[in-house]
Protein backbone atom coordinates (compact mmCIF):
# COMPACT_ATOMS: atom_id res chain seq x y z
CA UNK A 1 0.00 0.00 0.00
CA UNK A 2 2.85 2.34 0.97
CA UNK A 3 4.77 1.79 -2.53
CA UNK A 4 1.33 2.48 -4.37
CA UNK A 5 0.94 5.25 -2.46
CA UNK A 6 4.32 6.60 -3.01
CA UNK A 7 4.28 5.87 -6.29
CA UNK A 8 1.30 7.84 -6.86
CA UNK A 9 2.96 11.14 -5.18
CA UNK A 10 6.11 10.73 -7.47
CA UNK A 11 3.70 10.61 -10.89
CA UNK A 12 1.79 13.61 -9.64
CA UNK A 13 5.64 15.34 -8.66
CA UNK A 14 6.59 14.56 -12.51
CA UNK A 15 3.13 15.42 -14.05
CA UNK A 16 3.45 18.86 -12.44
CA UNK A 17 6.76 19.67 -12.93
CA UNK A 18 6.11 18.27 -16.88
CA UNK A 19 3.37 20.70 -17.03
CA UNK A 20 5.41 23.21 -15.99
CA UNK A 21 8.12 22.26 -18.00
CA UNK A 22 5.50 22.61 -20.95
CA UNK A 23 4.13 26.25 -20.32
CA UNK A 24 7.88 27.59 -19.92
CA UNK A 25 9.28 26.03 -23.66
CA UNK A 26 5.78 27.88 -25.18
CA UNK A 27 6.51 30.67 -23.30
CA UNK A 28 10.31 30.62 -24.50
CA UNK A 29 8.94 30.17 -28.35
CA UNK A 30 6.71 33.30 -27.95
CA UNK A 31 9.25 35.67 -26.68
CA UNK A 32 11.03 37.27 -29.60
CA UNK A 33 14.33 37.01 -30.43
CA UNK A 34 16.62 40.19 -29.73
CA UNK A 35 16.85 40.19 -33.58
CA UNK A 36 12.92 40.66 -33.92
CA UNK A 37 13.06 43.43 -31.13
CA UNK A 38 15.06 45.12 -33.29
CA UNK A 39 13.65 44.93 -36.09
CA UNK A 40 10.31 46.44 -34.68
CA UNK A 41 11.95 49.07 -33.20
CA UNK A 42 13.60 50.02 -36.23
CA UNK A 43 9.92 50.37 -38.07
CA UNK A 44 8.90 52.28 -34.94
CA UNK A 45 11.62 54.93 -35.18
CA UNK A 46 11.11 55.83 -38.59
CA UNK A 47 7.43 56.47 -37.94
CA UNK A 48 8.27 58.18 -35.02
CA UNK A 49 10.81 60.42 -37.16
CA UNK A 50 8.12 60.66 -39.73
CA UNK A 51 5.14 61.99 -37.07
CA UNK A 52 7.86 64.29 -36.03
CA UNK A 53 8.99 65.61 -39.08
CA UNK A 54 5.69 66.28 -40.30
CA UNK A 55 4.57 67.74 -36.80
CA UNK A 56 7.22 70.44 -36.93
CA UNK A 57 6.48 70.75 -40.78
CA UNK A 58 2.85 71.94 -40.00
CA UNK A 59 3.78 73.93 -37.14
CA UNK A 60 6.50 75.67 -38.78
CA UNK A 61 5.03 76.41 -42.21
CA UNK A 62 3.51 79.29 -42.88
CA UNK A 63 -0.41 80.80 -42.95
CA UNK A 64 0.50 81.73 -47.02
CA UNK A 65 1.61 78.13 -47.21
CA UNK A 66 -0.97 76.20 -46.10
CA UNK A 67 -3.54 78.56 -47.45
CA UNK A 68 -1.64 77.58 -50.78
CA UNK A 69 -2.90 73.63 -50.65
CA UNK A 70 -6.63 74.87 -50.22
CA UNK A 71 -8.71 74.52 -53.06
CA UNK A 72 -9.08 78.09 -55.16
CA UNK A 73 -13.15 77.25 -55.18
CA UNK A 74 -13.30 78.00 -51.35
CA UNK A 75 -11.59 81.16 -51.85
CA UNK A 76 -14.35 82.13 -54.29
CA UNK A 77 -16.81 81.23 -51.67
CA UNK A 78 -15.50 83.60 -48.93
CA UNK A 79 -15.02 85.86 -51.45
CA UNK A 80 -18.43 85.95 -52.41
CA UNK A 81 -19.91 86.21 -49.24
CA UNK A 82 -18.11 89.79 -48.89
CA UNK A 83 -19.77 91.33 -52.35
CA UNK A 84 -23.03 89.71 -51.67
CA UNK A 85 -23.22 90.50 -47.65
CA UNK A 86 -23.72 87.07 -46.73
CA UNK A 87 -20.53 86.35 -44.56
CA UNK A 88 -20.65 85.19 -41.11
CA UNK A 89 -20.63 88.18 -38.70
CA UNK A 90 -18.74 86.61 -35.63
CA UNK A 91 -15.53 86.05 -38.30
CA UNK A 92 -16.30 88.92 -39.99
CA UNK A 93 -15.35 90.78 -36.35
CA UNK A 94 -12.71 88.45 -35.94
CA UNK A 95 -11.20 89.24 -38.94
CA UNK A 96 -11.01 92.95 -38.17
CA UNK A 97 -9.55 92.33 -34.68
CA UNK A 98 -6.79 90.10 -36.77
CA UNK A 99 -6.44 92.89 -38.60
CA UNK A 100 -5.48 95.07 -36.16
CA UNK A 101 -8.00 97.71 -36.53
CA UNK A 102 -7.81 98.40 -40.28
CA UNK A 103 -10.52 97.54 -42.46
CA UNK A 104 -8.99 97.92 -45.28
CA UNK A 105 -6.84 94.36 -44.35
CA UNK A 106 -9.99 93.20 -43.10
CA UNK A 107 -11.31 91.59 -45.88
CA UNK A 108 -8.20 89.69 -46.48
CA UNK A 109 -8.33 88.41 -42.58
CA UNK A 110 -11.99 87.36 -43.42
CA UNK A 111 -11.10 85.03 -46.52
CA UNK A 112 -8.61 83.83 -44.69
CA UNK A 113 -10.67 82.39 -41.62
CA UNK A 114 -13.57 81.39 -43.89
CA UNK A 115 -11.29 79.52 -46.49
CA UNK A 116 -9.70 77.26 -43.20
CA UNK A 117 -13.66 77.29 -41.89
CA UNK A 118 -15.22 76.05 -45.23
CA UNK A 119 -12.36 73.59 -45.51
CA UNK A 120 -12.06 71.76 -41.98
CA UNK A 121 -15.96 71.54 -42.70
CA UNK A 122 -15.34 69.56 -46.01
CA UNK A 123 -12.81 67.32 -44.14
CA UNK A 124 -14.97 66.43 -41.74
CA UNK A 125 -17.50 64.79 -44.71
Amino acid sequence: MEILFFSLITLIVFLVIGGISILLVKLLLATKTPGEVYQDSKGLIQEAKKSASDTYNNLTRSDDGRLQDIDEGLFSIAYSEIVNSTKNEGLWVKSLVLAGGDKDKQETEYIKLRVVQLSKEINKK
